[in-house]
């Protein structure tokens, strides 16, 4: 067991406490010059930003509250460039270095950064670093993430490291370099430039601190942050259980034109006060651009550290400490140069978050630290993006930002919330819909929360949005779409919850709104441009590269939302009158899902065909010729319980020593605890083609089917996972939950009898 070095003591704790906070504060302030330099819609209402300070070696000392996928940060640009630049052309006071190499560093060429360091009395003390998404980068297509690229140099300028400030002179050239090789020279200006008033803002502020407190005092402060960060991540993990837990979540491909479905594997094992995730099984890497690197791996996984596993935890270098990643070359997870990346971080990256997010989210429920579980969050991110001329005949290129307001996922006490967020941006704002339409030649016609669209369960997953927009003012704009999740779903439900409803994109092509606006009416959702006068209705993959468009051409997508929590049979049947009420779920889903029974017109529940509905559907689960192998207990007694693992299992031991799994609805063993409790209940594999949004309106075949688990002897829904025949062959049944049992048991005897 690795331990960190003992935490700084001699720091005055006040002093310390002071100093946190004003650095905490200052990186912020670096954020908030960002977006007051920037005029990117991304970074002024998106927040796709990133502040942090680090040690002179590029050792993250603390990171602020921006998008966090660049939790990472500037880390491994920073020891790039030490490594690379020190001798020529020099690292010195004053200097700052552009990057976006996303083989060195962040996600993609998009996230460029400007890196600064610091000097104290002609000494390197430290480093700054602003990351930020810009939204165009001189790609093959319009908005720096194109569909169509199958390698890196069809995505844009790729900087290995550019000292565009040198000695505290701005270099005019390297910026016009830079900047001139895209579509917006001047929004990209900005953004860069917004970098640099961050970086000048941060430093001047950190050496005013040294100033005032001395160095010796800041290095030992700004030592004490890390080394208080490892120590509060190592005893989180010692309070929690030893075991593996395993994940898979399947997504869309569209490699050259073809449209096929490939899968991220995580599987996480906890251990003392370290944790490993490793994604050994997950697909090769694909000829498009959904393809993760390294480093933007760890900061697709760092969004769920940073939100979850390690929330209440300063995000520093400490919390890297006890973690390992383990992700084979050549995957989707790492993929090998040159391959293509800039869709990565809203396919394979969102996979990334959500496989481990729901390791994380089992481990939390087996310590009992029910508040920290939530079912899956959206992870097919993503919308459409575009460029072109705009009405004031200005160069444009940017994407929607509604993806931002997706659902969350329901939690053991309460239901997913609504349009909320996605988990690696805590602002989470969308597009300001006067701005959006001003800058650019879109007009939005509506926007609502998309039924059916979250997870059922009881506690269901929060509703996703769906958006309509028309452009208008031009012909020729050019529209595609990034992210995944229309032929699977892109996230978890949990204990018998389901996962969220899939995504789907329709364009109306050569229609004949206009009529419609003379009329007073406007389509509103993907199933009414069916009754416009269309020339072409197109039903595209998620990920779709850039296609000509002609003014009052309309796109209607709809993003995913949280995946469900626990059996939808256990949702109080008023609960779901409500649902009903607000559009939240659909009268089929209602009968077909929840076994409500409710009136069409009144909504009333009709209590008696509703108790009947839910108990034809228990004993269709609980049919036992859907069992592979039913368990045969033994007659000894259960003696005490171990541990509950799920909302609906437990491990109990019996008074002879053995261990087994039983339901706690109806206190049935089902299996030896030791092994995987899926092979002893019943087991259905469903496609839910019957329920909204779980299939396709232009009848494409989702890539899974679902596959729900259930107790033989009541019925209760106990897990839903999907099944890809295309991607995981044989291996139809997760084990998604090993506790370590012995681990437990000599855990348990050391405290006593409970």
């Amino acid at each position: 067991m690795t331990h960190p070095e003992p935490i700084a003591t001699h720091v005055d704790p006040v002093i310390y406490e002071i100093f946190r906070h004003r650095l905490e504060t200052v990186l912020e302030e670096g954020r908030l010059a960002i977006r007051m330099v920037s005029g990117s819609s991304v970074v002024i209402e998106g927040g796709e930003t990133m502040c942090a300070l680090y040690k002179s070696d590029g050792t993250p000392l603390l990171v602020a509250q921006g998008i966090l996928l660049h939790c990472v940060g500037a880390r491994d640009f920073i020891k790039h460039c030490i490594e690379a630049y020190e001798g020529s052309p020099g690292i010195n006071d004053g200097d700052q270095f552009f990057y976006n190499d996303p083989y060195i560093g962040g996600q993609h060429s998009c996230d460029q950064v400007v890196i600064k360091p610091i000097f104290y009395n002609c000494e390197r003390v430290a480093w700054v670093g602003s990351v930020m998404h810009t939204v165009e980068v001189g790609a093959m297509e319009p908005g720096g993430m194109p569909a169509s690229a199958t390698e890196i140099f069809q995505e844009g300028i790729r900087i290995f490291g550019l000292k565009i400030v040198d000695g505290g002179e701005f270099r005019q050239d390297v910026f016009n370099t830079i900047t001139m090789q895209t579509r917006d020279p001047h929004m990209i200006g900005l953004d860069t430039k917004g970098r640099l008033a961050a970086n000048n803002i941060i430093g001047r502020t950190y050496l005013e601190l040294i100033e005032k407190y001395g160095f010796d005092v800041v290095r030992d402060a700004s030592e004490k942050i890390i080394d208080e960060s490892e120590a509060q991540a190592r005893a989180l993990l010692s309070s929690l259980p030893d075991g593996v837990w395993t994940s898979r979540i399947h997504g869309d491909d569209t490699s050259g034109g073809e449209d096929k479905p490939y899968r991220v594997v995580c599987t996480m094992t906890k251990r003392g006060d370290g944790i490993t995730f490793d994604f050994t099984g997950s697909s090769p890497q694909n000829k498009c651009s959904n393809n993760e690197t390294l480093p933007a791996a760890w900061g697709s996984l760092f969004v769920v550290l940073a939100s979850h596993l390690f929330w209440n935890i300063h995000w520093s270098n400490g919390i890297f400490a006890p973690v390992t990643v383990v992700a084979p070359e050549g995957t989707v997870v790492n993929c090998r140069f040159p391959a293509a990346c800039s869709n990565g971080v809203v396919t394979s990256g969102m996979m990334i978050t959500e496989s481990a997010h729901e390791c994380i989210a089992r481990m939390f429920y087996a310590a009992g630290r029910y508040d920290d579980v939530n079912a899956g969050w959206s992870s097919a991110g993503g919308g459409p993006y575009f460029g072109g001329i705009n009405r004031k005949g200005e160069l444009v290129s940017n994407m929607i930002l509604d993806n931002f307001a997706s659902g969350l996922g329901g939690t053991p006490s309460r239901d997913g919330v609504d349009t909320g967020a996605q988990m690696m941006n805590p602002q989470s704002n969308i597009n300001d819909v006067e701005s959006l339409e001003f800058n650019v030649p879109l007009m939005l016609l509506a926007r609502r929360q998309m039924p059916d669209s979250g997870g059922f369960g009881k506690r269901p997953g929060g509703m996703g949005p769906e958006s309509a927009y028309m452009v208008y003012g031009i012909d020729g704009l050019m529209v595609g779409s990034i992210g995944q999740g229309r032929r699977a779903p892109g996230s978890f439900g949990l204990f018998g919850g389901y996962p969220p409803g899939l995504q789907e994109m329709r364009f109306a092509l050569g229609s004949d709104v206009r009529d419609w606006f003379a009329a007073g009416r406007s389509p509103r959702s993907a199933d009414q441009l069916t009754e416009i006068n269309a020339q072409t209705i197109l039903d595209t993959p998620r990920t779709l590269p850039i296609i000509p468009t002609r003014e009052y051409d309309i796109v209607i997508y709809n993003m995913s939302g949280g995946g469900g929590y626990g059996d939808p049979l256990e949702r109080d049947p008023e609960l779901v009158r409500a649902d009903l009420e607000r559009g939240a779920i659909s009268a089929d889903t209602a009968s077909l899902v929840y076994g409500v029974e409710a009136d069409q017109t009144t909504l009333e529940v009709d209590v008696a065909a509703t108790e009947a509905c839910r108990a034809m559907i228990r004993r269709e689960r609980s049919d036992q010729g859907n069992v592979a192998r039913l368990h045969n207990p033994s007659p000894a007694a259960r003696t005490r319980r171990l541990v509950r693992f799920h909302e609906s299992l437990a491990v109990d031991q019996k008074a002879d020593g053995s261990l087994v799994t039983i339901c706690l609805a109806c206190d049935r063993e089902l299996a030896d605890a030791r092994g995987n409790y899926k092979e002893h209940v019943g087991r259905r594999e469903r496609t839910l083609s019957e329920v909204p949004l779980r299939h396709l309106k232009n009848g494409d075949r989702p890539w899974v089917v679902y596959v729900e688990y259930a107790c033989p002897g009541c019925g209760t829904l106990l897990e839903v996972d999907t099944y890809c025949p295309e991607t995981d062959g044989e291996e139809r049944i997760i084990w998604d939950t090993r506790l370590d049992l012995d681990a437990l048991l000599a855990s348990s005897s050391r405290e006593g009898p409970p």
